[in-house]
């Protein structure tokens, strides 16, 4: 039994763990769109000289949303994998999928990196 007792307190911190570096997965991503997005809104709206500028570097701050993204994500499958081992050996336990396919996290860091290449690469042909 105690072994049992052991593997859930390990499977408590290990859970908990995976749904902070979830949790961090949204709000980085959400906080650089919000941040680039507001930036870009209030500097298009006077249309200055510099707006390619600002263009320039919101593209790198969206690649780096889409490295951090990506990092927080291959942690939090790191944790949900160690889920997985001890859910296979406990009997009773309901196993997590394991899907084979890339999920819609993949997707969106490959968007937010889409987007990042696509603005720095409009913003230098871009004439105020």
């Amino acid at each position: 039994m105690q072994t049992s007792d052991a593997t859930l307190v390990q499977y408590q911190a290990l859970a908990d763990h995976r749904l902070h570096f979830g949790r961090l997965y949204f709000q980085v991503i959400g906080l650089n769109l919000a941040l680039v997005t507001g930036v870009l809104t209030a500097v298009a709206i006077n249309r200055p000289l510099w707006l390619a500028a600002a263009g320039l570097l919101a593209g790198p701050v969206l690649l780096g949303t889409a490295l951090v993204a990506h990092r927080l994500h291959a942690q939090e499958e790191s944790y949900a994998s160690a889920l997985r081992a001890i859910e296979q050996q406990e009997p009773g336990m309901i196993v997590l999928s394991n899907p084979k396919r890339p999920g819609a996290r993949r997707f969106v860091v490959l968007a937010l990196a889409a987007a990042g290449l696509l603005l720095a690469i409009g913003s230098a042909f871009c004439t105020a």
